[in-house]
């Protein structure tokens, strides 16, 4: 039977693919774990809703880049760096009603939405995906491809995404 075996490979693949969400997901853990007292304050003020001033100074004063990535954002997107160092990037993006995001690289992450959102997701190989959440729902970004995003909405979605930069050091065991 062809469906059957269809089928079969279907279910393998999505057990490999959850498995790989499974393993990125130990890395998120792994770099908030190494996040600073401060860092955790910062990120725990950020999913509140809060600015981080001082995060900005600092970031502007330490000399770490602002840029969010490597595609251009649209110049009504509304987006602001939280939060910069060796292990994460947080980033404040707020799209406006029905506005898009060019195809861009996504890497591991956490988003927390912090208003409703209905978004579609178109991916480089031209699939389409809508999504809708609520707000203070957290979603994980395995990562790994391209991607176009639109906000489907009538009204303006906002959300903290926390992006890993680097690896995580491998721990020692004692």
């Amino acid at each position: 039977m062809p469906g059957t075996a269809s089928r079969s490979r279907a279910a393998l693949e999505t057990d490999r693919q959850g498995r790989a969400v499974g393993a990125q997901r130990d890395v998120i853990v792994d770099s908030i774990a190494r996040l600073t007292p401060r860092e955790r304050q910062i990120m725990d003020l950020l999913a509140l809703g809060h600015s981080s001033k001082r995060s900005r100074q600092a970031r502007r004063s330490s000399g770490v880049s602002p840029d969010p990535g490597p595609f251009a954002w649209p110049r009504t997107l509304s987006r602001r760096t939280e939060l910069d160092n060796a292990q994460v990037r947080v980033l404040r993006v707020k799209l406006g009603a029905h506005e898009k995001i060019p195809m861009h690289d996504v890497g591991a992450g956490v988003a927390v939405l912090l208003t409703d959102s209905h978004v579609k997701f178109t991916y480089a190989d031209g699939k389409t995906e809508e999504r809708s959440g609520k707000a203070g729902e957290i979603r994980w970004n395995a990562g790994g491809g391209k991607r176009a995003l639109e906000n489907l909405r009538d009204q303006p979605s906002e959300v903290v995404v926390v992006q890993l930069k680097t690896k995580p050091a491998a721990r020692k065991r004692k």
